[in-house]
């Protein structure tokens, strides 16, 4: 049975009362079909309404064929007089956002003629994706254009008309639209007419004003409907934007100690200091990692004819332990192993020099893997692992080394 979806009518009403027809169990709890409904459930880039149904929260709306289910936690305990509040905080927000886009679509098609292919209303930015991509001063112009027409309070006017009406409203509209048994149409008043389905509010003035927040090219992507891609907001989002962005604005001045308007400069000279002491902080790095490179050699001990450096160092990630072992077997014909509990976790590297043994430093691991709860895998030069640090751990390791020690003394 077709649900009286009220809110094409009237999408500013806000309660009304109504029977349950059916309730069925849903995987949230339990799925209500209604006689009518003041919600509109997901479809055409628009969200779900959220509301109440007799002081329960509105979990989802489903929409299946010509229904609507109703899905709330509990079963109700009556199926006539059951009251329907709407969130009309979020209806109201959703009606801006979606009349906004139809303005701004519009005044795309007639100023650049790049139709609109998706709309996609999310919870904080909306997107467009458009069929050719604008420059910078035409993204300007567009966001003049469209936030002059929503300054004219045009009328805006939603209807449903029947398949066997189509004829006569098809000249007029800006996007042709597939025949249904209802179709509603959205009318902007000498500006705007095409079929959609969601709720929008009564003047273009209430969506208040719209700000384009930047672009993309999209035409490599392949789940893209179009060649750039729009972010914009309205009503009250492009205020909610136009205030966080203000307040970060004028504090990050205030961090720098300058004016606002000489942000972008002393930003970009903090960047430059930034790259300055990161080129310099790795230089030293290199150095101190040539440095005690050169110190376990120096330290290692001679066995089997090669220099064995080992060593349980403190707080270093894998990265630290494979390039310090890269640079000790490149400096001489060494055998490295090296380990260090860094939080949670302790990584272990074995390697040597090309032609140091005839051993496998991935078999030196393997036997380590079998002792310990870890991962990791090499080959006859390089072997790494990560193991869960514990004392227990680490005693394991340094026992491991020993034996490594020793097979190379044999």
């Amino acid at each position: 049975m077709a649900v009286n979806r009220l809110y094409q009518q009237d999408p500013y009403l806000k309660e009304t009362v109504t029977d349950v027809l059916a309730c069925e169990p849903a995987e949230q709890g339990w799925a209500l079909l209604l006689r009518d409904t003041i919600f509109h459930a997901k479809g055409g880039g628009q969200p779900s309404d959220g509301g109440l149904v007799d002081g329960q929260p509105l979990l989802d709306l489903i929409e299946r064929g010509e229904e609507i289910l109703h899905v709330v936690a509990e079963r109700p305990a009556r199926t006539e007089g059951v009251r329907l509040a709407l969130d009309f905080d979020r209806r109201f927000d959703l009606m801006q956002q979606h009349t906004g886009q139809h303005i701004l679509s519009t005044v795309i098609e007639n100023l650049f003629d790049s139709d609109t292919s998706i709309f996609r209303c999310e919870e904080r930015i909306n997107q467009i994706d458009i069929a050719k991509p604008l420059s910078e001063e035409q993204l300007r112009e567009a966001e003049r254009e469209t936030n002059r027409i929503i300054r004219q309070g045009l009328p805006v006017r939603s209807f449903c008309i029947r398949p066997e009406e189509m004829a006569q409203y098809q000249t007029k509209m800006r996007l042709p639209i597939a025949p249904h048994e209802v179709i509603q149409l959205v009318e902007i008043e000498d500006f705007d007419l095409i079929g959609c389905g969601g709720t929008h509010v009564a003047r273009t003035d209430e969506v208040w004003s719209l700000k384009i927040l930047h672009a993309k090219d999209v035409s490599d992507q392949k789940t893209a409907k179009g060649a750039m891609r729009l972010y914009f907001v309205c009503g009250g989002r492009a205020e909610q934007d136009y205030h966080v962005k203000n307040r970060a604005f004028y504090k990050l001045s205030a961090l720098l100690g300058g004016e606002p308007e000489d942000l972008p400069q002393q930003v970009e000279a903090l960047k430059q200091r930034s790259d300055d002491m990161a080129a310099r902080l790795r230089l030293l790095e290199e150095r101190l990692l040539a440095f005690e490179a050169a110190d376990l050699l120096e330290r290692g001990r001679a066995v089997g004819g090669v220099k064995l450096a080992a060593a349980l160092l403190e707080d270093r990630d894998m990265r630290e332990l494979r390039a310090l072992a890269e640079e000790i077997t490149k400096r001489g014909n060494a055998v490295v192993l090296l380990a260090s509990e860094k939080g949670a976790e302790l990584p272990v590297v074995m390697a040597q020099s090309k032609g140091a043994t005839g051993l496998k430093a991935g078999d030196w691991l393997q036997d380590l893997l079998g002792r310990l709860v870890g991962k990791g895998g090499g080959g006859a030069l390089f072997a790494q692992g990560t193991f869960a640090a514990s004392a227990e751990a680490v005693e394991a390791v340094r026992r491991r080394f020993e034996e490594v020690g020793a097979l190379l003394d044999r």
